[in-house]
């Protein structure tokens, strides 16, 4: 054996036996399964049991694929990275405590989040995103938490939520984040939240579109120190026993609400503008706001409901007028 060939020998065996660490291959699809077990190397063959386990032999950007239906328990992700449940499987989460699904600070790629069952008992938080990067949800539910999908302090993320539903929590969906971060909600259900659907609380712009608000407290509900705005289309807020759109500027950052072909029915009071300090201003066109307890109302020097002129609002037990009306152009 000549001498290049017994260096490349030695340096094999100390590998083999742990005399040097050998790092371990960072895959760029992983699979979990109910069969599967966290001393496994997460390949097809060999899958681990954990979205935990997956995440830390997988790449960035790369899949975590579920290969069948199980509980598979809470875990934190902190690289852009795809978590798949394909629709054929009941890929659950279902903590008694804290939080299902951790994302952390400091991602700078998307994360992917599809297919799962978020159901808490007894937990905080079914998503809690810490950081700046783009979270898409797509065929998500989170029900049962004190805040389905939690925005924190101070971040500035992007995310689109298709296709999914947030109930049974307390607030839906909170923001808490800043501008200039900004969200899309598209074909997704928001039910049976018992205080808020979506609670804006800090600036940002989002969109809502072919989307039901419904069976709750409060819809979407903006309160905010800084500038925040909201459109509406193609949607539907209803049967919640609280307020429907309600948008207050508690500081001097300018609130502001567009409606678009929308219904807002059988609900507490269906739009409430208030301006404690900042201006706000809720725009309706060619919706139908009709048998509200309350249909429109506004309070304070900058607040207004302001209507294109080709709205229904009629057979609202109070409320049957717009506090003035704008041309279309």
């Amino acid at each position: 054996m000549n001498s290049r060939k017994a260096v490349r020998l030695s340096v094999a065996v100390l590998l083999a036996i742990g005399g040097v660490p050998l790092a371990e291959a960072q895959l760029t699809r992983s699979w979990v399964a109910s069969s599967g077990l966290d001393t496994n190397d997460c390949t097809r063959p060999t899958p681990c049991r954990t979205f935990g386990r997956a995440i830390s032999v997988s790449n960035s950007g790369a899949e975590v694929v579920v290969m069948d239906s199980a509980g598979y328990g809470p875990f934190t992700i902190n690289k852009p990275i795809s978590i798949i449940s394909p629709p054929a499987f009941h890929a659950a989460i279902a903590p008694t405590s804290g939080t299902a699904i951790t994302i952390s600070s400091g991602i700078s790629g998307a994360v992917v989040i599809r297919g799962l069952y978020l159901n808490g008992q007894g937990a905080t938080n079914g998503i809690l995103q810490q950081g700046n990067n783009a979270l898409i949800m797509e065929n998500v539910v989170i029900s049962g938490f004190t805040t389905g999908l939690n925005f924190d302090v101070g971040t500035t993320p992007r995310f689109i939520v298709t296709d999914s539903t947030i109930r049974n929590s307390s607030d839906g969906i909170l923001w808490k984040g800043a501008s200039p971060g900004r969200g899309v909600l598209e074909r997704t259900r928001l039910e049976n939240n018992t205080v808020r659907a979506f609670y804006i609380n800090s600036g940002g712009t989002f969109s809502i579109r072919d989307s039901i608000v419904t069976e709750g407290s409060h819809g979407v509900f903006l309160d905010t120190l800084d500038p925040a705005s909201v459109d509406l289309i193609n949607s539907a807020v209803f049967n919640n026993d609280g307020i429907g759109i309600y948008a207050s500027a508690s500081g001097a950052g300018a609130v502001d609400v567009n409606l678009d072909h929308c219904l807002m029915s059988r609900n507490g009071s269906a739009i409430v503008a208030q301006s404690p300090i900042g201006a706000s201003v809720i725009r309706v066109a060619q919706s139908l706001i009709a048998n509200n307890n309350n249909g429109v109302s506004w309070g304070g020097a900058m607040a207004s409901v302001i209507s294109r002129g080709d709205n229904t609002l009629e057979n609202n037990n109070s409320g049957n007028t717009f506090t003035s009306t704008y041309p279309a152009k």
